[in-house]
């Protein structure tokens, strides 16, 4: 697993790459201390290949994961399909 770090004035973050992370994601999301609500944001394909592990990697991990369903392409990533 990798870290790199986004060095931005305001809101800085890291983006983590790796080979089968998913898995241990609720583990390393947890020092963060967001609270216990997740969301999942992402589309029925994504979901069906991966949701599973991701759900429970989060229910391992204390959360209480909730899943919002988009549909593929790159309409989907804006804020007025959020609000739809």
């Amino acid at each position: 697993m990798k870290r790199i770090r986004v060095k931005l004035q305001r809101n800085p973050y890291s983006i983590v790459i790796g080979q089968n992370i998913l898995k241990d994601l609720g583990k390393t999301i947890k020092p963060l201390k967001l609270g216990k609500d997740a969301l999942v944001v992402t589309s029925d394909v994504i979901y069906r290949l991966h949701g599973r592990t991701l759900m429970a990697s989060l229910k391992r991990a204390g959360f209480k994961p909730k899943v919002f369903l988009v549909p593929d392409g790159e309409k989907s990533k804006s804020a007025k399909e959020a609000m739809a």
